[in-house]
């Protein structure tokens, strides 16, 4: 008889085994789909802000300096849309960084050349801005994509070429 119970007791630590390894198998399962996939809508976001892309030149770059040493510095830049497919509805500028607001806010359609205008930046000190770069990128769906393009800025002081 003692025989018999312990055949019984083998089959069921097996028949567990087999159960808690499932268990686990399913288990990771689902995770590993749910990082798969939470990941691959993410990666067409980014596949559609790499698909843009867009040619920077700066028209002008004006530095209107005050008397005590601070100034204001205003950029005009064209952007041609050269590349892209997805639906674009607007574009960043960014000075040294810092992201620019800028006159018109749309985004230009695929070979289109849009001139955007910064609001005036004020400044504490003059070299903030020259020498630095101004560049481009895409926004799409609120987040902002990688630089574009890329341009010196260069501002010759008191003189604004543009009216």
């Amino acid at each position: 008889m003692f025989n018999s119970k312990k055949g019984v007791s083998e089959v069921i630590t097996a028949v567990l085994m087999i159960v808690l390894v499932v268990a686990a198998i399913s288990i990771l399962g689902v995770v590993i789909i749910g990082l798969v996939r939470d990941n691959s809508e993410n990666l067409g976001a980014e596949t559609n802000c790499l698909s843009n892309s867009f040619a920077l030149s700066i028209e002008g770059a004006a530095w209107n300096q005050s008397a005590s040493g601070g100034g204001v510095a205003t950029v005009k830049a064209k952007v041609k849309r050269t590349s892209g497919d997805s639906n674009l509805t607007t574009i960043a500028l960014f000075a040294n960084g810092e992201k620019l607001t800028i006159s018109p806010t749309n985004a230009p359609n695929l070979g289109e050349v849009i001139t955007y205008t910064s609001t005036p930046i004020s400044l504490t000190n003059r070299d903030i801005i020259p020498g630095k770069n101004l560049e481009v990128s895409a926004v799409m769906g609120g987040k902002t994509c990688p630089i574009s393009d890329t341009e010196a800025i260069t501002i010759n002081a008191s003189v604004i070429p543009w009216n």
